[in-house]
C-alpha cells in the first residue's frame, strides 16, 4: 500500500497523519510542545524544540508505515502561520522563532501605516498592517537585533526550515508568503522589490516562492535515522496550518467555507475575484491556481474558553469543559448582557490592533460564573461575525452553509450559538479535517497520487445541521448592532494608553532589577 504523510508544526504541539492511496485516514500521532512569552507581548520558541517534535511524530508515523509494510511516496508539512526565524547558510537558527502571537513589532507597524500606508499594502498584498504579518515582525528584528538580521542567510518559517533539513531547499509557499504580507504580491505571487525598498529590508534575505503542491526536493539519507523516513521521498512545499485545513475539507467550489475553531479561528472562504475584502486574511489557494482564500482570522477565540476554564475552573479536571457548557445552556442568548471581548491577544480581522485586550462589558451582582461561560463562547460567534459583515460587503460569494471543524466546533452548545447569531446553517462534520491531514492530500496532490482534493470531501461525514432560529437571531442581531460592534471603536484609545502605560511600567521594574 502507498501512504502519503502530512504534518503540523503547530503552536501547542506536532501531529502527523498518514493517508493511504485511495484517499483514506490510516492513523496520527501527536507530541506536545510550548513556547515561551519573555516579556509582555512576545512569544518565540526554539527551533530545536519544533524539529525535535517533527522527528518523535515521524519516528511513529514511518514505524507505523513500515509495521504495515507500506511505502510512503510523499511528505507534506505545514505549520504555525505565520513566524519569522533567520537562518545561516548552513540553515543553522540564528535567533528564536518570532511566532504569530507575537507583538513585539507594534511600532514597526505603526511605520509601515504612518509612512508607506495601509492602502499601499493593501492594494499590493491584499492584505493590512499589523505586527501579525511576518515582514513587520522582520522589520523590528533589522531595527532592535540588526547583528542578527545581518548575520542571516535567509528569513523562513518554521514550515520552512524542517523542509530545509530535510530536502536541503530554502524555499516559501505562497500561503506563508502571504501571511509574510507588505511586500507580497498576491496576484503576481512574487515578493515586490519597490515594496522591501521602502520597508528598507533586503529581498535577497526571502526565500523562493512556490506552490504548495510543488514537489521542492527529496529527504536527505542523513535525516533517516531521527526521523525513519527512508532516503529520496518527494516533499512538496507545504501550506500554513490554517489553509491546510481547509484543504482538508474539500473545499473545491466558489462559496464553499470552513472555519477551524480552536485557540483562534479561521474561517476560509473560497472565491476567483481579486476585490478583496479589507481586514481579512487573504491568501491564494492551495491547488487552484485562479483562486483566492479569503478569511477571518479572529486571534484568540478558543483561547478565550480556555483562559476562562483555567481561572474558574482549572480544579475541575477533564470534565471541566463539559461542566460549563451544561451552566451556559441555562442562561438566556445574549448573557443577560455580558459582552466579551476576546482581544487577550490583541486582534487581527477585522479590527487589526495589537494593543487591544479582552474586555467583560456588562457584569452586574446577578451574574454568575455562568454569564461568563455562556459570554465566552458568544464572543467566538461575534468575533466571527465581526469579520463576516466585512466579507459580505466586499461582495465575496458565501455559501448558506458554515462547515465548523476543530477542537470547540466539539460543543454543540458553541455550534447553535453560532447559527442564531450569524444566521447561518452550521454544518459539523466528521472525519479528519484538520492541518496535518489537509498536509497529506496536499503531498498526494503533488505526487499525483490523488486527482483532486474532492478526494478529502468524499471521506467526511455529516455529523450534524444545526439551523438558525429567527427570533433568537434577532436578538444576537441587536446585542451585537447596538453594543459588540461599538465597543471596540470606543475603546481603542483607552487601550492604546493602556499598552504605553504598561510597557513604561515594565522598563521602570526591570530597570529596578537590574
Amino acid at each position: 500500500m502507498k501512504y502519503v504523510l502530512g504534518v503540523d508544526i503547530g503552536t501547542g504541539g506536532a501531529r502527523a497523519a498518514i493517508i493511504n492511496e485511495n484517499g483514506e485516514f490510516e492513523n496520527s500521532f501527536y507530541t506536545d510542545h510550548d513556547y515561551k512569552i519573555p516579556k509582555a507581548g512576545w512569544a518565540e520558541q526554539e527551533a530545536n524544540v519544533y524539529w525535535d517534535s517533527f522527528c518523535e511524530v515521524v519516528q511513529e508515523a514511518t514505524n507505523w508505515v513500515e509495521e504495515q509494510n507500506g511505502e510512503i511516496v510523499g511528505l507534506g508539512i505545514s505549520g504555525l502561520t505565520p513566524d519569522v526565524l533567520p537562518i545561516d547558510k548552513n540553515g543553522k537558527a540564528l535567533y528564536p522563532a518570532i511566532l504569530w502571537l507575537d507583538r513585539r513589532g507594534t511600532e514597526e507597524g505603526e511605520w509601515i501605516k504612518d509612512v508607506i500606508g495601509v492602502d499601499k499594502v493593501f492594494e499590493l498584498s491584499g492584505n493590512t498592517v499589523d505586527p501579525y504579518y511576518g515582514l513587520v515582525e522582520l522589520l523590528w528584528l533589522k531595527n532592535k537585533e540588526p547583528g542578527i538580521y545581518g548575520q542571516a542567510d535567509k528569513f523562513v518559517n518554521i514550515k520552512d526550515y524542517i523542509i530545509n533539513k530535510i530536502t536541503g531547499t530554502v524555499c516559501m509557499d505562497y500561503t506563508q508568503a502571504a501571511c509574510t504580507g507588505i511586500g507580497f504580491d498576491i496576484r503576481k505571487k512574487q515578493w515586490d522589490p519597490a515594496m522591501f525598498d521602502k520597508l528598507g529590508l533586503n529581498i535577497d534575505k526571502m526565500p523562493d516562492l512556490v506552490r504548495p503542491e510543488e514537489v521542492i526536493g527529496k529527504t536527505l539519507p542523513e535525516i533517516s535515522e531521527k526521523t525513519g523516513l527512508k532516503p529520496g521521498i518527494p516533499v512538496v512545499a507545504g501550506a500554513g496550518d490554517c489553509f491546510a485545513s481547509v484543504m482538508a475539507a474539500g473545499v473545491s467550489e466558489v462559496g464553499e467555507n470552513v472555519v477551524a475553531l480552536g485557540t483562534s479561528a479561521v474561517w476560509g472562504f473560497l472565491g476567483k475575484s481579486d476585490d478583496f475584502a479589507k481586514n481579512m486574511l487573504v491568501s491564494p489557494a492551495p491547488g487552484y491556481p485562479d483562486m483566492y482564500l479569503t478569511s477571518a482570522a479572529p486571534a484568540f477565540t478558543g483561547g478565550v474558553y480556555k483562559w476562562i476554564r483555567d481561572n474558574i475552573m482549572g480544579h475541575e479536571g477533564e470534565d471541566a469543559y463539559i461542566k460549563m457548557n451544561k451552566e451556559a445552556a441555562e442562561i438566556n442568548p445574549g448573557s443577560d448582557g455580558l459582552t466579551i471581548l476576546p482581544y487577550y491577544a490583541g486582534e487581527r480581522s477585522p479590527v487589526w490592533d495589537a494593543r487591544a485586550r479582552g474586555v467583560m462589558f456588562g457584569l452586574s451582582t446577578d451574574h454568575t460564573r455562568a454569564n461568563i461561560f455562556r459570554a465566552g463562547l458568544e464572543s467566538v460567534a461575534y468575533a466571527l461575525l465581526d469579520s463576516l459583515k466585512y466579507i459580505r460587503a466586499s461582495g465575496t460569494e458565501i455559501g448558506k452553509d458554515m462547515v465548523v471543524t476543530g477542537g470547540m466546533a466539539k460543543s454543540k452548545l458553541l455550534r447553535e450559538i453560532l447559527a442564531n447569531t450569524l444566521n447561518m446553517n452550521v454544518i459539523y462534520i466528521g472525519g479528519h479535517v484538520s492541518a496535518e491531514v489537509g498536509s497529506a492530500y496536499i503531498a498526494g496532490n503533488g505526487v499525483d497520487l490523488f486527482e483532486s482534493y474532492e478526494v478529502a470531501k468524499e471521506k467526511l461525514d455529516l455529523i450534524d445541521k444545526i439551523e438558525p432560529d429567527p427570533k433568537i437571531n434577532e436578538i444576537y442581531e441587536e446585542y451585537y448592532e447596538r453594543v459588540y460592534k461599538h465597543l471596540h471603536p470606543a475603546l481603542k484609545d483607552i487601550f492604546s494608553a493602556n499598552y504605553e502605560i504598561r510597557n513604561n511600567v515594565d522598563k521602570l521594574i526591570n530597570s529596578f532589577n537590574c
